[in-house]
């Protein structure tokens, strides 16, 4: 309805209404009482923006995990994974449990992996020492993805509990070679050895007494990542898996956790946990993270959390650098997409452009395609888990040298990445402003020319309109594609298609 067509409280005035024929009801009072904000949360850690730092510049990293994180093409921790490595001093200080409260894309998984494994990389770790939980299956893999290569550089053993598998194959890899009869008691001796007793002076001391444990079987693994149903169920049925002597408990998507009662998981954990600090002195530190962190008190309150302190992403600063150039690519739909991706590629040329997608499946998909159009077969390069570290890290390196221009990759698998290029696509969405200032900041570095595409279909509009308006950002113009030309592709990429149906469809 146009603005002249809506009806105003003089025209119904004139229609013969009249406040005294028709009396507005009283309305009933919306007001509600406020949550008390705890103080630590009114001054929490701002992570700022810009405030990256070089990973030889990041003291008390492990030489091992400075490789790793090097060879898997991170070059710089974000700014929430700084402040939670000075926070818990690299994993070495139990003064504080840590809320993180940051938006996808600012590397939240990698923040609190970091610091986890860095202090248990030389000690003693023959029961289990780190507790990872959230929510679902495919957010535990995803984390469990972020933790392997780091765990395998560093010599910590993890393991996955999601529902992978049988509860049976998952009770072989928590006992090793072990007998689930006698697990418990093996435990508990190792607890009393001097090798023991060292490590939990944990914050103090990096000597390596792994030497000194029985070699008789497989050692308990350090790091459990798991869903709350699959870690219940471990707790209640594995011999000798419980949580005595662990030094770290992360719980992700704590939101989320929260409003889903999974078999009252979280008393169960809190009461290990009490348990596990009255019988070997000392606690477990608590790493609460969430992308839109609760701030109510009762809630907060089940984590019975020791002098916290809140490391929140400071998204009032965003800027985006004066020398970017935005367009928004209007898609009739999402099949126009492909198209659409098509013609900006062809624009491009030979200009280096980094494509973001929303996962690591949507990645694999998209570079699926690309590849299989003849003009893009030698220009694409994918950067997904659904290619071994080695293959990532060569696609990598030839698109930093030139000799691939167009580089596939989603947030998750992008995070801390030390490359620049000419253009960024949007090929999905950004769900968060902070992530838009990331993927963008790729580009236009040091004063330089860039630009940055993002292709949407209508429904997507208003998202991305009221997004930018957070970043005082309230004008990006539109990239026209006109519709001849988005036919004249598509005979191509219906021949692409066709070639790599089963392949697309079978990823889905």
């Amino acid at each position: 309805m146009a603005d002249n067509d809506r009806p105003t409280k003089r025209a119904k005035s004139e229609r013969g209404a009249s406040p005294a024929e028709t009396p507005e009801p009283k309305r009933k009072s919306t007001k509600q009482a406020k949550i008390p904000v705890l103080p630590w949360m009114r001054t929490p850690v701002s992570t700022g923006m810009g405030s990256n730092i070089k990973l030889q510049d990041v003291q008390g990293l492990a030489h091992s995990l400075s490789e790793a994180l090097q060879t898997g093409a991170v070059q710089e921790l974000f700014p929430a994974q700084a402040a939670v490595w000075r926070e818990t001093a690299g994993g070495h200080s139990t003064a504080h449990d840590i809320c993180i409260a940051a938006p996808t894309g600012s590397g939240k998984t990698l923040a609190y992996a970091l610091p986890i494994i860095n202090a248990l990389s030389g000690g003693c770790n023959s029961m289990l020492r780190a507790l990872v939980v959230l929510p679902s299956r495919d957010l535990a893999v995803q984390v469990f993805q972020v933790f392997k290569p780091l765990c395998e550089a560093a010599g910590v053993r993890a393991v996955l509990l999601a529902a992978q598998c049988s509860q049976a194959l998952e009770t072989a890899a928590l006992l090793g070679s072990g007998n689930p009869a006698t697990f418990s008691s093996e435990c508990w001796q190792l607890s009393e050895e001097p090798a023991y007793h060292q490590d939990k002076t944990w914050p103090h001391s990096t000597e390596d007494v792994s030497g000194s444990l029985p070699q008789t079987r497989q050692a308990l693994p350090a790091i459990v990542i798991a869903t709350p149903g699959r870690l219940v169920a471990h707790l209640q049925s594995t011999p000798g898996f419980s949580m005595l002597g662990l030094r770290f408990l992360v719980v992700d998507e704590a939101d989320r956790l929260l409003r889903q009662a999974f078999d009252d998981w979280l008393a169960i954990v809190m009461a290990q946990l009490e348990q596990s600090q009255k019988m070997c002195g000392h606690r477990a530190v608590k790493l609460i993270a969430s992308a839109t962190l609760t701030r109510d008190p009762a809630k907060v309150e089940r984590f019975h959390l020791h002098s916290p302190r809140l490391v929140a992403a400071d998204t009032s600063r965003q800027r985006l650098p004066k020398s970017l150039k935005e367009w928004k690519v209007p898609c009739s739909s999402g099949e126009a997409k492909p198209l659409a991706l098509l013609a900006i590629l062809q624009d491009l040329a030979d200009q280096p452009t980094l494509i973001f997608t929303s996962s690591v499946e949507a990645t694999h998909r998209l570079c699926t395609l690309l590849l299989a159009t003849t003009e893009n077969a030698l220009r694409v390069a994918e950067f997904s888990s659904f290619i071994d570290a080695r293959q990532r890290a060569a696609n990598l390196a030839e698109f930093k040298s030139g000799q691939r221009y167009v580089l596939v990759a989603s947030d998750g698998m992008a995070r801390g990445m030390d490359v620049e290029c000419s253009n960024v696509v949007n090929y999905d969405t950004p769900v968060h402003s902070t992530t838009y200032v990331h993927r963008a900041g790729r580009t236009a570095r040091a004063g330089r020319f860039g630009q940055v595409f993002s292709l949407l279909r209508p429904e997507e509009m208003r998202h991305f309109k009221a997004m930018l308006r957070k970043i005082d950002n309230a004008f990006v113009k539109d990239y026209l594609i006109r519709e001849e030309r988005l036919k004249a592709i598509k005979p191509a990429f219906e021949i692409a298609f066709r070639s790599v149906r089963d392949e697309v469809i079978a990823q889905k």
